[in-house]
């Protein structure tokens, strides 16, 4: 019986009940991998971020993660070179 709790109490600690979001920012002077690279790493950076996707061709970056916020997204690509001129939260 105690096996059976702990195993339950293994898996609940892993799940998670927060909402995923979805953000989709607009960024200008992306013009290489290098530039991609930059904005990606730095939103990696930010706690509840799980994936960025960056397509310079678009000048977008593709935000999801649990419990971000679209200012603070916003904050840490403009400390790159580069400048977010609009972030959209996406509906699921």
């Amino acid at each position: 019986m105690k096996s059976v709790i702990v195993i339950l109490l293994l898996f609940w600690s892993n799940v998670s009940f927060s909402k995923e979001s979805q953000f989709i920012a607009s960024v200008t002077g992306m013009t290489c991998p290098m530039c991609a690279s930059a904005v990606e790493n730095k939103v990696k950076k930010i706690k509840g971020v799980k994936s960025v996707s960056v397509d310079i061709s678009n000048g977008t970056v593709l935000i999801v993660g649990h419990e971000i916020h679209g200012e603070k997204l916003k904050k840490a690509i403009n400390t790159t070179r580069f400048k977010v001129t609009k972030i959209n939260k996406k509906s699921n």
